[in-house]
């Protein structure tokens, strides 16, 4: 199943991108892999966790990219992005998510096709290109962290603790049904509180809320 999600032209080291998505149900900015390579990007470094997608799999990342500039509207943006190998028909180069959209206070008006942001006392209103559509299992909801025992047998981890004897594990929880509703619950307040929100961006967060809820 997929989703219509606007769309913008970023510059990324003098290379036009158009049809760069903008997600507000993201909750990570994200490359694909062969946008890395097409753009000469070879070096990233470890992702220190994993991502819930909207489809509830825990999908595990290539690498993390702490700064990446990009231009739009000519204004330099920088942002970290998660680089992932998408490779499903129809996927996106780039995705713009929440934290984009809150650390740049972009203010969306869906009904105009537009957004907008403030450089210092500069308005700039840009004109979205046609809304894309996304596979739905390409969006990120929420990053969870890796346990760095995970994979290993029982003697193994005990081998672990009695070499580490001040680490101490904590009492393991089922973190999707304890926390994954209020996550989304909490991505659809910051969508509701922008200026017009999108009516495909809060369907889809309510989809992944209800999935959430039945997991």
């Amino acid at each position: 199943m997929g989703s219509e999600n606007p769309a913008v032209k970023i510059i990324i080291k003098g290379r036009d991108i158009h049809e760069c998505i903008i997600d507000g149900v993201s909750g990570v900015n994200v490359i694909s892999e062969a946008t890395c390579h097409d753009l000469g990007i070879t070096h990233w470094e470890p992702c220190p966790f994993w991502l819930r997608m909207v489809d509830t799999r825990l999908v595990q990342s290539i690498g993390l990219i702490r700064h990446l500039d990009f231009m739009l509207g000519g204004h330099i943006f920088t942002i970290s992005v998660v680089v992932l190998l998408l490779d499903a028909p129809g996927a996106y180069l780039i995705l713009l998510g929440r934290p984009w959209l809150r650390t740049a206070n972009i203010k969306q008006h869906w009904q105009r096709n537009m957004l907008s942001f403030r450089r210092g006392k500069t308005k700039v209103r840009l004109i979205m290109e046609e809304r894309i559509s996304t596979p739905q299992n390409t969006t990120p909801l929420y990053t969870e962290g890796v346990h760095m025992l995970d994979g290993l047998a029982d003697e193994e981890v005990d081998h672990f603790l009695e070499e580490h004897p001040t680490i101490v594990l904590l009492f393991e929880i089922d973190f999707i049904t304890a926390a994954g509703p209020y996550v989304a619950e909490a991505a659809m307040g910051e969508v509701l509180n922008q200026l017009d929100p999108d009516p495909t961006t809060i369907t889809k967060l309510r989809h992944a809320r209800n999935t959430l809820n039945e997991s």
